[in-house]
């Protein structure tokens, strides 16, 4: 077999030098013969971790190139960064998680087999804690798609694929711009651009990846919600974006999360300016009448719904 080349990507940020050398000794037991690792130290305050981890390299004479970003500039930056560099056909991301063994050389075999607008392989995630120990908690259940083009699934569901259980192809990513910038969601951004613009995704139902889940990870972020919202919005003619930002809406009059609310009060009002509803609805100031009012569109809505399809 022809090896093509595969480039790891591992970005760190004031991250414990344990993970980031457990993620390392995982990719070596890969034992990959074609590849590059990337490793990027996002301008960490603490360089103590950063300068274990570059001792940890040369003691072992592990081969990989270590950059050390003069000036924070964040995930989505960072990843558009090692991309316009990488040697790599295929890229995988493995930053303070374990990685499946044969992980690489499984996913590359797949590939090859595969035409060109097949943009990512996706499997399962295990979570560990950490201590590295497993946890019984595993990536939620894929739907199995027919034509393998995950737009509706995703736009519906939100984003069931785990980032660093995907391997990706290098040129479908160029393609569509790389990462998009300043979002907390970058995957979901990428996955949602990706399937938009026709690319299909390879479901591969195994563990690639030992996730590890630390307090305060990125599912607890308060901007999630509104990046969620901000990317759905690129699609408005293939997303019913009023209906979404109906339902959270509700959500959050539910759940009484009022700084939330004005900021997709703010965002539907950029998306839809001259929508009547939502003018009335930020004229009515108490809560109890604005769930009202939203419970009574909802409920209009759904009438004519059903309506529309008695009469097909």
């Amino acid at each position: 077999m022809i090896y093509p080349p595969v480039t790891v990507l591992t970005l760190m940020y004031n991250t414990n030098p344990k993970y980031i050398i457990e993620a390392i000794e995982s990719v070596q037991r890969n034992n990959y013969p074609n590849l590059e690792h990337i490793i990027m130290d996002d301008c960490s305050p603490d360089q103590n971790p950063s300068i274990e981890v570059e001792n940890w390299i040369k003691e072992n004479n592990y081969n990989c190139r270590f950059i050390r970003n003069p000036v924070n500039q964040g995930v989505s930056k960072n990843l558009n960064q090692i991309i316009s560099i990488a040697k790599g056909k295929y890229l995988i991301g493995c930053c303070d998680d374990v990685l499946a063994d044969d992980r690489i050389l499984k996913d590359v075999e797949i590939f090859e087999q595969l035409s060109d607008d097949y943009a990512i392989i996706f499997g399962f995630s295990q979570s560990m804690d950490a201590e590295s120990r497993l946890l019984p908690k595993m990536s939620p259940n894929m739907p199995v798609v027919e034509n393998e083009n995950y737009f509706k699934e995703l736009s519906e569901r939100g984003n069931f694929i785990s980032g660093p259980a995907v391997t990706m192809r290098k040129e479908a990513l160029r393609a569509i711009g790389g990462y998009g910038e300043n979002l907390i969601v970058e995957d979901y951004d990428m996955w949602m651009r990706l399937s938009n613009a026709g690319y299909k995704f390879k479901l591969r139902p195994a563990i690639l990846i030992y996730y590890r889940e630390l307090k305060g990870g990125l599912s607890s972020h308060p901007r999630i919600t509104l990046d969620v919202l901000k990317i759905k919005s690129k699609f408005p003619n293939r997303i019913p974006l009023k209906s979404v930002f109906d339902q959270e809406i509700q959500n959050l009059l539910n759940n009484k999360e009022t700084e939330k609310l004005k900021q997709v009060i703010s965002l539907y009002k950029e998306c839809f300016p001259s929508y009547k509803f939502i003018r009335l609805f930020d004229m009515v100031h108490f809560t109890f009448f604005q769930s009202n009012l939203l419970s009574l569109k909802l409920l209009i809505g759904k009438s004519v719904l059903r309506l529309n399809s008695y009469f097909k």
